[in-house]
């Protein structure tokens, strides 16, 4: 997160710059997860903390993370959302009819 501050009195916008501000210390351990190798340790070590821990996963936002089978409800919901402009609309329903989600419907 970056903070702009800037100078009172000064005038101009060069007189104010952007600080970084410093990392708080909530007690709570961090660990990140980047490739699907690292999520069994991830978790061993989550449960083996001796505070609250935070996992922060990074995922592929092109594949679904659906249960196996959805209502129709469901997949209303989903269609209603990509059709708001989400740039990757197309490449999630690609995915999708690959997943047999999509059968029959468009």
């Amino acid at each position: 997160m970056l903070v702009r501050r800037s100078s009172r009195g000064c005038g101009a916008s060069a007189c104010s710059r952007l600080e970084v501000p410093p990392p708080l210390d909530l007690g709570i351990k961090g660990i990140r997860v980047e490739r699907s190798e690292e999520i069994g340790p991830a978790w061993d070590e989550a449960l083996a903390a001796d505070r609250p821990v935070l996992i922060d996963a990074v995922t592929d936002p092109t594949v679904s993370m659906l249960p196996p089978e959805l209502q129709p409800a469901q997949l209303e919901k989903i269609e209603s959302a990509l059709s708001q402009g989400d740039p990757d609309a197309e490449t999630v329903r690609q995915r999708l009819e690959q997943e047999g989600y999509l059968i029959g419907r468009h």
